[in-house]
């Protein structure tokens, strides 16, 4: 229950639409509570306009990772995301296996996770990456998973990334 599958939103309109809804509820809330019948005190206001801009930071901060640049829109990439309330420790053994890697000289956390059979639908390769020995690497993974790559279309991506053309 703690997972979400979402979208990305490439659509410079629907990132402003959704974020605008967001602005605007929030926006509305607050002043419904400092322009209601009894005026509240100045430190009140003052403590519901730090609450609002802290909720529109976070609620920032969580649609970011599903907005791209419509150039990208052909990928119709999704996003799992796992959420926690707050001092909600995530279970490692029972959610995913988190594991490190180097990339460009960081260590990067990713988190592994068991497919199912009807897991992928297709998977697109980034447009840099050589399709061979890409694509035999990706149906070795399926086959490692108990998923018959046949069933899977191996794609590569025609979107050109920066300095890649």
């Amino acid at each position: 229950p703690n997972w979400s599958l979402v979208p990305v939103t490439y659509e410079l309109t629907e990132q402003e639409a959704m974020l605008s809804t967001v602005f605007d509820t929030v926006e509305r809330k607050a002043a419904e509570l400092v322009d209601g019948l009894v005026k509240p005190p100045d430190e009140l206001v003052s403590k519901i306009q730090s609450t609002a801009g802290h909720l529109l930071a976070d609620v920032s901060s969580l649609l970011a990772p599903c907005f791209k640049h419509d150039s990208f829109s052909s990928e119709e990439e999704w996003r799992l995301f796992h959420t926690t309330t707050e001092g909600e420790a995530v279970r490692l053994d029972e959610d995913f296996r988190l594991c490190f890697k180097n990339q460009g000289g960081l260590v990067v956390p990713y988190a592994e996770f068991p497919l199912e059979s009807n897991a992928f639908q297709a998977i697109t390769m980034g447009y840099q990456i050589s399709e061979y020995p890409a694509k035999e690497s990706i149906q070795l993974l399926l086959r490692e998973n108990q998923v018959d790559p046949a069933n899977v279309a191996i794609n590569k991506s025609n979107v050109p990334v920066r300095g890649a053309a």
